[in-house]
C-alpha cells in the first residue's frame, strides 16, 4: 500500500536516493528543500523549495504524510566559526522544530524518522593525539557529549522527538538513525571532493592519514533508513558501514582508477580520529547492513563524475562558490524580497551582500539587509554616475522593485552593463508599453490578445458600469472598480491622466512569470487573487490553470518583457481578459517563489554569465496569506 511521505532536504545525497527507493515503490513523495529541484528528480516528486525553519510546520501538515524522514542539516565538521552557530541554530535547531511541530498536526503520520549524527557521541571515545592502531567501537549506549555544534542540535532533536513520540496525544513513534562519513554522487565530503579533484586531473590534499573513519554510501544510507522506518524499531540506531577505514586506504581506492594522481602536501593532524559503528542494534531490528565497500563505493562515484565531466554539469551543492552582491532598490517595506535573494545565494552556493537602497534612511525593510545605501533620487542623477556608484559597491545585480522606477533603469541598462551590474529587465520601449494602460490595452488588441479595451474619452466606453484609474505606473492606489458614469467622471478630475475602462466581474488571477535575455520564458506560475488591498494581493493562491499560463506568455513576449513580470488576468467565464503587466517582481510574488517560480536564482544566474534552467513550479499548492510581522530592536 502506497505511503504520502514527506522528506526534507531530499535534495541532498542521501535524500535523492531516498526519493528515488520511495518512488519505485510507489509512494507519493514532497521533499522540502532550500536546494533547487535535482533535474533528475522524478517529475511526479511534489517539490517544495523553501526555507524549513521559516516554512517548515506548514509544508510538512500541509502534505498530510504517513511518513517523515527528516534529513535536512548543515553541517561544520571542520573548525566552527561563530557564524556557524547562527546557521545551526536556523537550519537545525529551528528548522527541525518546525518539521516537528508539522509531524504533530499531522493526524494520518504513522512514522518518523531522523537523520541524526555519531557526532553527539563524546569525542574523546575515538579522538587521539596519536594514531590509534584499532578504532573505537562506538555504541549506542555509549557516553553522549556532543562534538560540535551541530552534534548538540542533533541530540536536542533526538530528545524532542523522543519526549513527542511519549505523548498519549501523539499517533506516530520515531527513531534516530546515527549517520557516519557519507559519502556518494555530488556530494560535498571529502572523498567525494577527491574523487572530483581526480577525474579533473587536479592534486589533492590529504590531511592525517591515518585517522579511521567509518564511511559509509550514501545509497546504503537511504536503503537504510528506508528498513528502519518500516521496522517497529524506535529510539537510536548507528548507521554506517561498519567497517572502519583509514584516509590512507580511501587515497589508494581513488589511486586505483588514478595513478598519477597527485597528492599536493601529506599534513598531519591536530588529532586523529579512530571510530566504528557497532551494527549490533541495527542488524537486529533490519536483519540487514550496508553492503557497499569503500573501493565499491569510489568506484561508482568515480563512473558517475566522469559521466558529469563528459556532459559538463555539476550540482549546485559542490559547484565552488562564486560571488555576486545584489542590491534591492525601493526597497521600503518590502522585507521579502532580500529574504528571498539570500535563500537564493544559499540554495546556489552563491556568496555576496544583500543591498538595499531608498531614498528614505529610514525605511523598515532595511532590518533585512546586510547594508544600506541611502540612494539619490533618480531624477538627479543620471545612468551612468549611478552605475558607477553601484560598481563601487560591488554590486552585480541590480532589482528594481518600483513601476516609477523602471523607465529609468530600461533607458540605463547598457550604461550598467558596462559597469557590470545585471539588471533583469527589458527595453526602454518594452517597460514604456508595460506602464503605459492605454498603450498597453492598443497593443495587445492588434495582435489578437484579448485585452480589456481603454480609452481615454469616457463618453467611448459602451458601458453603464466603469473602472478609471491613471493611464502611467501603477494605477492600484486611485483606481476606482464598478463605478457609474458619472462617478467615473468625478474620480477622473482628481487625476493626471485617466483611462477608462468597461467593468468586466469575474475572477481575477496573476500571474508571475521569469523571461530570459535570450527571450526565452523559463516558466510561468498562476495564483489566485482571492482578497485584494491597495491593488496587491493580501491572500493569493496557486491554482492549475495553463490557459492563464499561456496567455500570459504571450503577453510577456509580444512586448518584450525580461525578467520577472506579473500579467494580471481576469476570467469572466467566458473568456480570459487581459488587465495589466507589471514588469517587476509583485508584492506577493513570493508565492510564486514558494512554489518554485525561482525567478531570483535565475536573476542571480544571469548576473554571473549563466544560463538559468527551466523554472518548474508547482501547478497547486499553497494559500499566501500577507501579513505584517513585528520585529523588536534591542537598545
Amino acid at each position: 500500500m502506497s505511503q504520502r511521505v514527506v522528506v526534507t532536504g531530499g535534495a541532498g545525497v542521501i535524500g535523492a536516493e531516498l526519493v528515488r527507493l520511495l518512488r519505485a515503490r510507489g509512494d507519493d513523495v514532497r521533499v522540502i528543500d532550500v536546494l533547487p529541484k535535482p533535474v533528475d528528480m522524478d517529475p511526479m516528486v511534489d517539490f517544495v523549495q523553501g526555507d524549513l525553519a521559516v516554512h517548515g510546520a506548514d509544508a510538512v501538515a500541509g502534505f498530510d504524510p504517513t511518513t517523515i524522514y527528516h534529513l535536512a542539516a548543515t553541517f561544520e565538521r571542520s573548525v566552527e566559526v561563530p557564524e556557524f552557530w547562527h546557521d545551526s541554530a536556523h537550519n537545525n535547531v529551528a528548522a527541525s522544530a518546525q518539521v516537528l511541530q508539522g509531524a504533530m498536526r499531522s493526524p494520518d503520520l504513522r512514522r518518523y524518522v531522523f537523520a541524526s549524527s555519531y557526532l553527539i557521541y563524546d569525542p574523546s571515545l575515538y579522538l587521539f593525539a596519536e594514531p590509534a592502531s584499532a578504532p573505537c567501537l562506538l555504541r549506542e549506549t555509549d557516553r553522549i557529549q556532543p562534538r560540535n555544534v551541530c552534534g548538540a542540535a542533533k541530540l536536542l532533536h533526538e530528545q524532542e522527538i523522543a519526549l513527542a513520540s511519549q505523548s498519549d496525544m501523539i499517533g506516530f513513534s520515531a527513531i534516530a538513525a546515527r549517520i557516519y562519513r557519507v559519502y556518494g554522487p555530488s556530494s560535498r565530503d571529502v572523498v567525494s571532493r577527491w574523487v572530483r579533484a581526480a577525474v579533473r586531473g587536479e592534486p589533492i590534499d590529504v590531511f592525517g592519514e591515518e585517522s579511521r573513519f567509518d564511511y559509509v554510501y550514501s545509497a546504503d544510507v537511504a536503503d537504510g533508513l528506508l528498513r528502519l522506518a518500516d521496522s517497529d524499531a524506535t529510539g537510536v540506531v548507528n548507521l554506517a558501514s561498519g567497517r572502519s577505514r583509514t584516509v590512507r586506504e580511501v587515497v589508494a581506492a581513488i589511486q586505483a582508477h588514478f595513478p598519477s594522481l597527485e597528492m599536493r602536501s601529506l599534513l598531519p593532524a591536530e588529532s586523529y580520529e579512530a571510530s566504528e559503528a557497532s551494527l549490533d542494534r541495527l542488524r537486529e531490528v533490519t536483519s540487514w547492513s550496508p553492503p557497499t565497500e569503500l573501493e565499491r563505493g569510489v568506484a561508482q562515484l568515480v563512473s558517475h563524475e566522469r559521466e558529469n565531466l563528459e556532459r559538463g554539469r555539476a550540482s549546485s551543492r559542490v559547484v565552488k562558490p562564486r560571488s555576486v552582491s545584489t542590491l534591492v532598490t525601493s526597497l521600503s517595506t518590502k522585507a521579502h524580497i532580500p529574504r528571498a535573494v539570500r535563500s537564493a545565494m544559499r540554495a546556489l552556493n552563491i556568496e555576496g551582500t544583500v543591498w538595499g537602497g531608498d531614498v528614505d534612511p529610514e525605511v523598515v525593510a532595511r532590518l533585512e539587509v546586510d547594508d544600506f545605501w541611502e540612494m539619490p533620487r533618480l531624477a538627479e542623477v543620471d545612468g551612468p554616475e549611478l552605475a558607477a556608484a553601484c560598481r563601487d559597491r560591488g554590486i552585480g545585480l541590480l532589482i528594481p522593485t518600483r513601476d516609477g522606477e523602471l523607465d529609468f533603469f530600461a533607458r540605463h541598462r547598457n550604461a550598467f552593463a558596462e559597469a557590470g551590474v545585471f539588471i533583469p529587465i527589458g527595453s526602454g520601449e518594452s517597460v514604456a508599453i508595460a506602464n503605459d494602460k492605454l498603450g498597453f490595452a492598443d497593443a495587445l488588441i492588434a495582435t489578437g490578445i484579448a485585452a480589456i479595451p481603454t480609452t481615454v474619452d469616457l463618453h467611448a466606453v459602451c458601458a453603464d458600469r466603469l473602472v478609471v484609474k491613471e493611464r502611467y505606473g501603477a494605477g492600484s492606489a486611485s483606481i476606482l472598480v464598478d463605478v457609474s458614469r458619472d462617478n467615473a467622471a468625478k474620480a477622473a478630475e482628481g487625476m493626471s491622466e485617466p483611462v477608462f475602462q468597461p467593468f468586466v466581474s469575474g475572477i481575477e488571477f496573476s500571474a508571475d512569470l521569469y523571461v530570459n535575455q535570450a527571450d526565452l520564458c523559463l516558466g510561468v506560475l498562476v495564483r489566485e487573487r482571492s482578497q485584494v488591498v491597495h491593488g496587491e494581493s493580501q491572500i493569493t493562491t496557486v491554482r492549475k490553470r495553463p490557459d492563464i499560463a499561456d496567455l500570459a506568455q504571450a503577453v510577456a513576449l509580444t512586448i518584450g518583457i525580461r525578467g520577472h513580470a506579473v500579467v494580471q488576468i481576469l476570467d469572466d467565464g467566458d473568456r480570459l481578459n487581459v488587465l495589466e503587466c507589471n514588469s517587476r517582481v509583485g508584492g506577493a510574488s513570493s508565492a510564486a517563489w514558494l512554489n518554485g517560480l525561482r525567478t531570483i536564482d535565475a536573476m542571480l544566474l544571469e548576473s554571473l554569465g549563466e544560463a538559468p534552467p527551466r523554472l518548474t513550479p508547482r501547478s497547486e499548492g499553497a494559500t499566501v496569506v500577507r501579513i505584517p510581522t513585528d520585529r523588536v530592536m534591542w537598545l
